[in-house]
């Protein structure tokens, strides 16, 4: 392996592709030595009959290993379709079955996948044969995985036409999870933005030629700052390095004795240790980065806090934001500092609510301000869970709140009181702000806010990003349910590209002024792709963000542009599309209908993509999904 770090999947498992080849054990026993983990060989066998020429590969028979390397140890190489292949029937039926019968012997093999051909080399009437090809092994139920060659060129239109040529292979499999991309790294690269599109592609492995690398003033190979960084960003994806000898003329397996007595001495040795330098390198994971590792592209339904009772590990999972409370803290400290004259408002103590009081953090919180802004506070803790209500029982006696503190086991929108709160503090924000049902909550519980009395959030607005997603698009799919296909999820988006900047949707204050409270929404989104929409793409689907005013400049955000600095408690939320929309160069709009729509019982979210092409209604009626009030 390049390391020990395991944050990175299979990453840190690099392979060999020899320019020749000698025994494929010899090979691999080569390969171990050198470093590498596995090995890329040809599926040209002269037996199978395929009329395709030397060089031949270098496998026997299935003899020659055991089940398990095979599985583990080699990836196969399929044939390049015939010179004819484009030109005619004929040709067009000869590399389907060069394809077809190299396929069926990797599958009988045991192979854990296959490089196909690149799109460089296919014309657009042979790439529907290649993808036909595949459809067909895949429907065998095989468990081999097809990685398709697409070079990453500098150039517009070859990029576009590799593109499309990868996304019609992707597209008539039906954008089955096993059809992944191969990357193959010129000696130049696009900038850092043309890259972007390939971060939310099933990119599987990277395939870096040997002439790719420079030699440094120690007669070292290297690669250039650009690679470099492409390549650390893959590497946090998962996607694996194939060193392709392109140059070296080395036969891999033909020095397998010497290798073992000298590892050092052979010619592969210094790009593996290059590679492997360069994954060791990358910076360890934060706090933050660690507790979120486990949830990057996992699928989350949205939490219901008003159908459902909490269970006291998610409340534990929340409380362990401290950014979260200390930003609250802040909030309340500055409001009392505003509001008080002596510790007083109006010549009394203070009241503050705090509604969904949970377990007790942002009872703490405010309690934690009221010392620092030196005010004696009447607190009353309000919370619908009975068993979260024990817990501040519990918390009441542990801390001698005394008479200060009143818990009181009620839902705030039915609770009724004399009681008039000078300052209500509440966390109900969910991923999309409103998501979780605040301002239903909070327009229910403003009728016990004073005159003049003060909300904590103020105000919070909904943003909304195109974002392509291969990753979640496949998990999506792989729940098979209709019904899962068309709601919104909450995720740590990992493998993803976002495809233009995003846009405010929907916003919310408190205490809502409005005499007759709707909060029904509808907006009409215009997003202009990065680039100018010069280059192709595919749209899966919509990301979902927040920002909260807490209380004058004191905020909560995990928009990208303003994300609160270590903030873990909100992860976006992902607004799906069921069918993957390709952009073409020249789409340079993505247009979105959005809905807020709410009954007696419900509140959910309707959309329909408008631009490049008009989209089916999502999620009609909250059919699929609705926050049940």
């Amino acid at each position: 392996p390049l390391g020990k770090r395991t944050d990175c999947g299979n990453a840190r498992y690099a392979g060999i592709w020899p320019q020749r080849c000698g025994g494929v054990c010899d090979a691999i026993q080569e390969s171990f030595q050198v470093g590498l983990d596995f090995v890329l060989v040809s599926l040209n066998h002269e037996k199978l009959s395929t009329g395709v020429g030397p060089p031949h590969t270098s496998i026997n028979s299935d003899l020659d290993l055991q089940a398990q390397s095979w599985t583990s140890q080699v990836v196969g190489v399929a044939s390049d379709a015939p010179d004819d292949a484009s030109s005619g029937d004929q040709g067009v039926a000869s590399a389907a079955r060069v394809l077809e019968k190299e396929l069926g012997w990797a599958t009988y093999l045991g192979l854990q996948a296959v490089v196909l051909p690149s799109v460089a080399g296919l014309s657009d009437a042979i790439t529907p044969v290649v993808a036909q090809s595949v459809s067909q092994a895949l429907g065998s139920k095989t468990f081999l995985q097809m990685w398709v060659q697409v070079p990453v060129a500098s150039g517009a239109s070859d990029h576009e036409s590799y593109y499309r040529r990868w996304h019609t292979i992707r597209a008539l499999s039906d954008y089955h999870k096993q059809v992944k991309v191969a990357l193959v790294l010129g000696a130049e690269l696009p900038d850092k933005a043309e890259l972007e599109v390939w971060l939310g592609e099933p990119v599987r492995c990277v395939i870096i030629p040997i002439s790719c690398f420079v030699f440094n003033s120690k007669g070292y190979p290297t690669l250039r700052r650009g690679h470099q960084d492409f390549l650390s960003r893959l590497f946090c994806l998962g996607v694996q390095v194939v060193i392709r000898d392109d140059s070296l003329d080395h036969e891999l397996g033909a020095d397998a004795v010497r290798t073992a007595q000298d590892p050092k001495g052979n010619p592969l040795r210094n790009y593996y240790e290059y590679i492997s330098y360069l994954f060791r390198r990358m910076p360890a994971l934060t706090e933050n980065e660690e507790a979120e590792l486990e949830y990057r592209d996992y699928l989350q339904s949205p939490l219901q806090p008003l159908q459902d009772h909490l269970e006291s590990a998610t409340y534990e999972v929340f409380e362990r934001d401290a950014t979260k409370y200390t930003t609250y803290e802040e909030a309340v400290f500055r409001c009392l500092q505003d509001r008080c004259e002596g510790g007083l408002i109006d010549g009394r103590k203070p009241v503050l609510m705090v509604v969904g009081a949970g377990r007790g953090p942002l009872v703490l919180a405010s309690l934690r301000a009221a010392k620092r802004a030196q005010v004696e506070l009447r607190v009353f803790a309000v919370e619908k869970n009975p068993n979260a209500y024990v817990t501040l029982l519990h918390l009441h006696r542990r801390e001698n709140w005394g008479d200060g503190v009143t818990i009181l086991h009620r839902d705030m929108r039915s609770w009724d009181t004399r009681e008039r709160a000078d300052i209500m503090v509440s966390e109900l924000l969910g991923s999309f702000g409103d998501n979780e049902l605040s301002p239903e909550c909070l327009d229910g519980a403003q009728r016990f806010l004073a005159p003049n009395g003060t909300s904590i959030p103020q105000s919070y607005t909904s943003y909304l990003a195109p974002v392509s997603t291969s990753k979640l698009h496949e998990e999506i799919r792989n729940l098979k349910d209709p019904k899962l296909q068309e709601m919104p999820y909450v995720v740590k988006l990992h493998a993803h590209c976002l495809l233009a900047p995003n846009r405010e949707v929907f916003s919310f204050e408190h205490p809502n002024p409005a005499d007759q409270i709707d909060n029904e929404r509808y907006r009409s989104l215009s997003f202009r792709r990065f680039g100018g929409g010069r280059r192709p793409g595919v749209l899966h689907g919509f990301a979902g963000y927040f920002e909260s005013v807490l209380y004058g400049d004191v905020t909560l955000s995990i928009r990208p542009e303003t994300h609160t600095e270590s903030m873990f408690s909100w992860f976006p939320i992902y607004f799906p599309l069921a069918r993957p929309v390709y952009l073409r160069p020249g789409d340079e709009e993505i247009a979105v209908h959005f809905w807020r729509r709410s009954a007696r019982h419900k509140v959910w979210y309707e959309y329909a993509l408008a631009s490049p092409e008009m989209g089916p209604l999502v999620n009609a009626d909250g059919a699929s999904y609705a926050a049940e009030l």
